[in-house]
């Protein structure tokens, strides 16, 4: 991660481009379905009153089949190609078909460490990633939250009340912004781990170094999997010289704390 990108080559990240280009249309076809449904509102007559809810009912189909297809097909071959990706560098062997050059860029020798190191990359990068991606889409939600609520003090129309406490606690606004912060604090518990494990060293052999390491790495692979969230490529190329300095200076504390434990 901490190369130029003009050296840098990653295969699966245009598979996470493509699952981002389902999910952008996935929320598109979203707001039409709300457009829709507040225009059935009104008091709309015949054959426009007819295309408006035809419209409504298979955008909103539409919606639950691109949100499934994303989650069930394209975001999970991206992440099961990274996780080969990332055996693959870790051991030296070929177990994914995908070209990545200078993604992984630690130069442990030992395999276990090795995954384990890159894997503690990865969350880092990942957690700087959705603090800023929770900041941007929090400031919307806490917007849209005081209209919510000045909306319950202020109208009695049952029927706009209704619609837009469907919208709102969609997956595209208020579950999606607990999501990210569900994301945000469990990653934290992540970073913990692999840096009790690689700095602290609270360690007494190699076996449970690796058996540590190993668990650590299967429990940011599982947070991952369940959270499903595709990482903003361009908060990341913004901040990546940045944070690449960042990430040099702890694993040079890595290095240190494993010199530290060798001697």
């Amino acid at each position: 991660m901490i190369v130029s990108t003009l050296e840098r080559k990653d295969e699966v990240n245009e598979l996470y481009e493509a699952a981002s280009y389902v999910s952008t249309i996935a929320r598109v076809v979203f707001a039409v379905s709300i457009v829709c449904s507040i225009i059935m509102l009104t008091d709309l007559e015949g054959i426009l009153c007819c295309i408006v809810k035809t419209t409504a009912v298979i955008s909103t189909i539409t919606y639950v089949f691109l949100v499934n297809l994303h989650d069930m097909h394209f975001f999970y071959q991206a992440e099961s190609e990274r996780r080969k990706t990332l055996i693959s560098n870790a051991l030296g062997i070929e177990a994914s078909s995908s070209e990545i050059n200078l993604y992984y860029n630690n130069p442990e020798k030992q395999s276990v460490i090795r995954l384990g190191v890159n894997s503690y990359e990865s969350a880092f990068f990942t957690k700087k990633i959705i603090a800023k991606m929770l900041m941007s889409r929090g400031i919307g939600g806490l917007a849209v939250g005081i209209i919510y609520i000045t909306l319950l003090l202020s109208s009695s129309d049952l029927d706009v009340i209704i619609l837009v406490t469907q919208t709102l606690f969609s997956g595209e606004i208020l579950i999606g912004i607990i999501k990210l912060t569900f994301y945000y604090s469990k990653l934290n518990i992540v970073l913990e781990e692999f840096h009790g494990i690689l700095i602290k060293s609270r360690v007494s052999s190699q076996k449970e170094l690796d058996a540590l390491l190993l668990d650590a790495v299967m429990d940011y692979e599982c947070l991952k999997s369940y959270c499903q969230i595709a990482l903003s490529s361009r908060v990341f190329y913004k901040y990546n010289t940045q944070w690449s300095k960042e990430w040099k200076k702890l694993y040079q504390k890595i290095r240190k704390a494993a010199n530290k434990s060798q001697s």
